[in-house]
């Protein structure tokens, strides 16, 4: 069954000799049960760790993925932290600055910031003496970021004329 074509040698991809291959049949399983954007962003970041002269063992990668999965439960703040990791190596690999990944350290990093956005106030309440009224902790973002961020929202959805 015919999966797809490479967009640089034209050849074929086929499904029954992907799963032939033990190590690829894992990385289609474990790629299969994310969801897509997840999964996407995931495979970007993996894509990362390429040597620069060779291709990523299939095992290799998904030893990564698993890493990468338990770095955090938390999946919105795990997506927006592969995604900004992506886009700024990415850039960076574009000026001329190569360096392969060693460890997950500058993921965790970003990981760590983007958890203190996508911070759940539920899990943080606390009742005040005098009412049964509770306090919720909400993460705000500057005006200025607001703004910026609902102009970029208002110019996806414009009608193109």
């Amino acid at each position: 069954m015919k999966l797809a074509r490479c967009p640089s040698c034209h050849g074929h991809l086929h499904l029954d000799t992907l799963v032939q291959d033990s190590s690829a049949k894992s990385l289609l399983t474990v790629v299969a049960k994310l969801k897509p954007k997840l999964a996407t962003n995931l495979i970007g970041y993996i894509a990362l760790w390429r040597p620069e002269k060779s291709d990523l063992n299939n095992a290799r990668a998904v030893k990564l993925i698993n890493e990468v999965l338990e770095l955090s439960n938390n999946e919105q703040a795990l997506n927006a932290a592969l995604e900004r990791t992506v886009l700024t190596i990415q850039a960076k690999r574009q000026v001329g600055v190569y360096q392969p990944f060693k460890n997950h350290s500058y993921l965790s990093q970003v990981l760590k910031t983007m958890e203190e956005k996508f911070y759940h106030p539920t899990a943080n309440t606390t009742k005040t003496t005098d009412s049964k009224a509770q306090v919720k902790t909400f993460y705000e973002e500057s005006k200025e970021v607001n703004n910026a961020m609902f102009e970029k929202i208002q110019n996806q959805y414009k009608v193109k004329k």
